[in-house]
């Protein structure tokens, strides 16, 4: 692929929008409502439950449960109808975008003000260097304390974690080996459900996740979780992202989010921020050195 080929028909990266915002402009992005057939207003956007304006294939009432992901599954059933020749596709938010600009930095986010937002420019020469290489983008990798098993469970409902551990084992068996090494015996995360890759990729990951989470759904009750709890299937997404880039062996790009926000970067305190940086190089090192950090992450028996 050579860099003036890849115009505007050939990728899109979705920009997931639930409520008015300012957002950057680029040919190559493609501003999406989701949640659009439950929302009380048209932000005049393509919406996650049509196709030129017509009902279509779409879980856009499911947005609560499974959030940016509907914008996902939309794209999945229909984007091809509006764009045939697609070979690229990605997904940022309406807060957040990939930092093209510098792919190093022990930090995997830096926050600017919304009324910034409209001035974020999209270096794409940096963007179609790494699609050249056959390299899958994504954000920087989050690391936590402890496993993602044990994040989960101290953070959501931990019967769930036991009811998707055993729908992989019983069902997607080849993923077993990885999903336990990613939630078991890992501390990384792959966030927000961003990325920019191949369609022939994307297909694939589709067919694999929205098979798995609707197995999922089937086993659950979500009527007396919390609002934030409901959020469940976005969540899972976010954390068998790496599951699927594992088993598949899928090479990769990391580059740092810029997130779009009137919070003040220190209202955690400098302490918060300073622990934060300090925790992530320490992983960045021990990652880079080839040290087995297992030995430190739960280790649970099949």
């Amino acid at each position: 692929m050579k860099n003036n080929a890849l115009d505007s028909n050939k990728i899109k990266i979705l920009i997931c929008c639930h409520k008015p915002c300012d957002l950057p402009q680029d040919d190559f992005f493609l501003p999406i409502h989701v949640g659009a057939a439950i929302s009380d207003f048209d932000l005049g956007l393509q919406r996650d439950d049509q196709v030129c304006g017509q009902p279509c294939d779409n879980i856009s009432k499911k947005n609560p449960n499974y959030c940016e992901l509907t914008a996902m599954y939309w794209a999945w059933k229909n984007i091809k109808k509006i764009y045939p020749d697609l070979e690229y596709i990605g997904l940022n938010h309406y807060r957040r975008y990939f930092d093209f600009d510098k792919s190093f930095s022990l930090r995997e986010r830096y926050i600017i003000p919304t009324k910034e937002t409209s001035n974020y420019k999209l270096n794409k020469s940096s963007l179609i260097s790494s699609l050249e290489k056959g390299l899958t983008i994504i954000p920087k990798r989050t690391y936590y304390p402890n496993a993602l098993g044990v994040i989960y469970c101290a953070n959501f409902v931990s019967d769930d974690f036991f009811t998707e551990r055993e729908i992989i084992k019983n069902i997607y068996p080849d993923y077993f080996e990885a999903y336990n090494q990613v939630m078991l015996h890992s501390n990384i995360m792959i966030p927000y459900n961003m990325f920019v890759m191949e369609w022939s990729k994307f297909d694939a990951y589709c067919n694999w996740l929205f098979s798995f989470l609707g197995d999922v759904e089937k086993k659950l009750n979500l009527e007396n979780y919390s609002a934030q709890q409901k959020r469940i299937f976005g969540y899972i997404a976010e954390e068998i992202f790496y599951v699927w880039l594992l088993k598949n062996k899928i090479k990769t790009k990391e580059y740092r989010v810029i997130k779009y926000a009137d919070d003040d970067v220190n209202h955690l305190g400098i302490s918060t921020w300073l622990k934060k940086y300090v925790f992530n190089f320490m992983n960045f090192v021990l990652d880079k050195s080839g040290f087995n950090k297992e030995f430190f992450f739960l280790r649970l028996k099949d």
